[in-house]
């Protein structure tokens, strides 16, 4: 993928064949990234000579390291934060959140509470609710009628 799209590009930095004392590949443990560091070394490592072990597969195994979240401390976003929680709920319980958002849009709550099953009380579910339907507009959804309005 990669080397056949830019192999000048790497060229002098990595070598054509996998060499484990020259890359050491880290992922989050999310199933999305480990497939796209699988994908991107399938490209920069097509198998050469020995290493082509199944004909008419260009592929040979590279190993991808994931750390569970809870202990991942380099790529995980959900580290516990005790100044970003103070700073969270300052915003949370602050007057503008209570009046501007919450108070402006009672109604937008309630309706969208009304028509999509959920108890909308945050902007994170309605965040929710919105990614869910930002999902299905993308794969050509036709989305529930009640949304037209909103």
């Amino acid at each position: 993928l990669i080397r056949k799209v830019d192999q000048s590009y790497y060229d002098g930095f990595l070598s054509t064949e996998y060499n484990p004392d020259e890359i050491f590949v880290r992922s989050t443990d999310v199933d999305r990234t480990l497939m796209s560091a699988e994908a991107v070394l399938a490209g920069l490592y097509p198998p050469h000579g020995e290493n082509i072990w199944a004909d008419g597969l260009a592929w040979q195994p590279v190993p991808v390291h994931a750390v569970p979240e809870e202990y991942d401390l380099l790529f995980a976003e959900h580290q516990p934060c005790a100044r970003i929680d103070q700073l969270d709920r300052q915003v949370r319980e602050s007057e503008y959140m209570r009046e501007s958002v919450y108070g402006s849009n009672k109604d937008l709550f309630h309706y969208i509470s009304q028509h999509s099953g959920w108890n909308i009380t945050s902007v994170e579910k309605l965040a929710a609710v919105y990614d869910a339907l930002a999902v299905e507009t993308i794969h050509n959804k036709t989305l529930p009628a009640w949304t037209q309005s909103i």
